[in-house]
């Protein structure tokens, strides 16, 4: 029975997929367009230790295609490989697919964008790097409160300290139900006198099957929308113009007044070699479609693609109101990072490779070295534009972007990572098969910490962190990475990454809980937001914050804690939903049914200021700003006004 249970468990873990494996270098391609308290000696360890040779993939160069049938032909051998040949769903090789139809429409001129800030203080979206901006629901210009209500529906308020009036109020545009696409806007970008919205789009197809006279509905395809609204008038927003690409909503960033728009682009209909139509991701600009040409589109070696998908990137002026350059990746991006230098796409995809094959008896055998393998394709910007420069991968899966930081052309990378082994024994006579799995003996999870190169190289690298355990945040502070793993404590380890070819951990401090966020406060201190949980079962038992003493990181302290009475917040896992400002002593995020808004002092600790409670459970989508000497809550059906001087609710508009 256990032999049976082992090999279920193994066939489970085998038929698990991956996308972007690989490792590369600077390509010479030109871009067109978890510790517990019985793994002490693990925890303290000093000294790097050396990768694994699993850890490092050959070095290559990922190229550019020469034409649609080179792109083709990868895909189709892909997917043979992958999934196998469905001729009702798969690839055709005659000119048998429709032809997709084309939408958007020409729209007005752009305006010049504006400041009107008019020299007020108010607070900006949480972001991950300063200077880079992230989308998110609620932007302020310290004049305007701009609001995503329910993802479909802009609406513009005029905040005068304790007066909040609603000026304007722009929901999706018509077009889409005329052509019936389900729309839902994701994030939202402030630029000037501009809005800029991304939206996810799924253009539907319906029709009624006359043996049943049932409606059915399928999607066609899906589409990531960047539209630009004028904001000169803050009565009368008008749409200026759209633009879009294939995939699903990704991620984005703004850098100035230039967008880069990340999507996952994964075709739904069968594939046609003569019709590029339907293998190959577009843009669509003033009412046209464009295919994305073959030789803005990266490749990978064939062995390391993973069925039909792509990773679209587009770049957009929002001054100019127009695509700048649109390029595609053959392959899937989970996570990025960017800096003002460069775009890191990263994926975490299960990896199961043969690592030696030999003959025992009557068997032949292969012995599989599986895990999760990160993979990271880094672009430079340059003159607002991406080039491809290499890739690389480590062991392990990241947790968030949050596990990368570069600097000074070193990229570092924290990851959670498992190994295991087992072989496989087939018997070529009679075609039968068995397995002997490993993972009750070798399988352990551990934490790691790589710095890679700008070739992607590992350069320097610190392995095997706390043992059983997995990373829940991580924060870089110049030379130091802090990041938090637990099973039952939380270990918060300080390492020393200076030196990029030998990261040291300078110590490891253990605390009941983990946090889930970690910000640097003040000069030798560090913020943190996660849970409480009991010491020896390592159950969590609501909200925690803690305030790190990291002015000694050889010697890291839990100098304040507090214990907020909810049990959730969105802050956990959405940034966005935080503010913290030290020097006008703020932390606020919402919690539970309310929004709660902390202040700090090594003398008195965490004190609560102000709890707004509110009669919904789990509040989502709450954000809180200040503008001068007020403090705005901004909920799904009102706005709470907080004067910052006696921290007193002095308006409630409902809208």
């Amino acid at each position: 029975m256990k032999k049976t249970i082992s090999i279920l468990l193994v066939l489970i873990l085998v038929l698990l997929t991956a996308c972007g494996k690989g490792k590369g270098k600077e390509s010479s391609s030109v871009t067109p367009e978890e510790s517990s308290a019985d793994n002490q000696e693990d925890t303290q360890e000093n000294e790097p230790r050396e990768p694994a040779k699993r850890e490092v993939a050959e070095t290559r160069t990922l190229t550019y295609a020469k034409d649609y049938a080179e792109i083709f032909q990868l895909l189709k051998a892909a997917e043979a490989n992958n999934y196998g040949y469905r001729e009702d769903y798969g690839f055709v090789e005659e000119d048998t697919a429709e032809a997709m139809e084309e939408e958007a429409a020409p729209a007005e001129e752009p305006k010049g964008a504006t400041d009107n800030s008019g020299g007020k203080d108010y607070s900006t979206t949480n972001v991950q790097v300063e200077g880079i901006d992230e989308g998110d629901i609620v932007k302020t210009d310290g004049d305007y409160i701009y609001v995503l209500h329910d993802y479909t529906t802009i609406l513009i308020f005029k905040a005068d300290g304790d007066k909040v009036e609603k000026t304007a109020e722009l929901p999706l545009s018509e077009v889409d139900a005329e052509q019936n696409w389900w729309n839902s806007i994701s994030d939202m970008y402030l630029c000037g006198d501009r809005l800029v919205l991304i939206s996810n789009i799924q253009s539907m197809v319906y029709w009624t099957d006359e043996t049943t006279d049932k409606d059915n509905i399928y999607v066609d395809r899906d589409v990531t929308r960047m539209e630009i609204i004028d904001i000169t008038d803050r009565t009368a927003p008008k749409r200026l113009r759209a633009a879009e690409q294939d995939g699903w909503y990704s991620d984005s960033r703004l850098i100035g007044d230039t967008l880069y728009l990340i999507s996952n682009y994964y075709p739904y209909s069968s594939w046609n070699k003569t019709d590029e139509d339907t293998f190959i991701p577009h843009y669509y600009e003033n009412g046209e479609k464009n295919l994305i040409a073959a030789e803005n589109i990266l490749l990978p070696p064939e062995k390391e693609v993973q069925g039909r998908q792509y990773t679209v990137l587009g770049v957009y002026d929002i001054s100019e109101a127009k695509i700048t350059q649109c390029q595609a990746l053959l392959g899937c991006t989970d996570q990025i990072y960017m800096n003002e230098r460069g775009l890191y796409l990263v994926r975490s995809a299960y990896e199961d490779v043969v690592t030696e094959t030999y003959k025992e008896s009557v068997y032949d055998v292969e012995v599989h070295a599986t895990g999760y393998v990160t993979t990271v394709h880094r672009y430079a910007v340059e003159d607002q534009k991406l080039r491809y420069m290499a890739d690389g991968r480590v062991s392990g899966s990241i947790y968030g972007s949050f596990a990368l930081d570069e600097a000074d052309g070193f990229l570092r990378i924290v990851t959670t990572g498992d190994s295991n082994t087992y072989k496989l024994y087939r018997d070529p006579k009679y075609g039968f098969e068995n397995y002997q799995n490993s993972w009750w003996n070798t399988n352990q999870q551990v934490n790691n910490l790589f710095i890679l190169d700008a070739d992607m190289q590992i350069v320097g690298s610190l392995t095997g962190l706390a043992k059983g355990e997995r990373v829940y945040s991580v924060r870089y502070n110049g030379d130091i990475a802090y990041f938090c793993t637990f099973r039952q404590v939380d270990p918060l380890f300080a390492v020393d990454v200076s030196d990029p070819t030998a990261p040291k951990q300078l110590s490891a401090l253990k605390i009941p809980g983990f946090s889930n966020y970690l910000h640097s406060y003040t000069e030798g201190r560090l913020f943190g937001l996660g849970q409480d949980a009991d010491e020896i079962t390592g159950a969590v038992r609501g909200l925690k914050l803690t305030m790190f003493d990291v002015s000694d990181p050889t010697n890291v302290t839990e100098l304040q804690s507090a214990y907020p009475s909810g049990s959730y917040t969105e802050a956990s896992y959405n940034h966005h939903a935080i503010l913290i400002d030290a020097e006008k002593d703020l932390i606020g995020f919402p919690m539970d049914d309310g929004y709660v808004i902390y202040g700090y002092s090594d003398e008195k600790g965490f004190y609560e200021k102000a709890y707004v409670r509110m009669g919904v459970s789990y509040w989502d989508n709450a954000r809180g700003l200040y503008i001068d000497g007020y403090f705005y809550i901004v909920l799904e059906e009102e706005i709470d006004v907080i004067n910052l001087t006696t921290m007193d609710i002095v308006t409630r508009v409902t809208y």
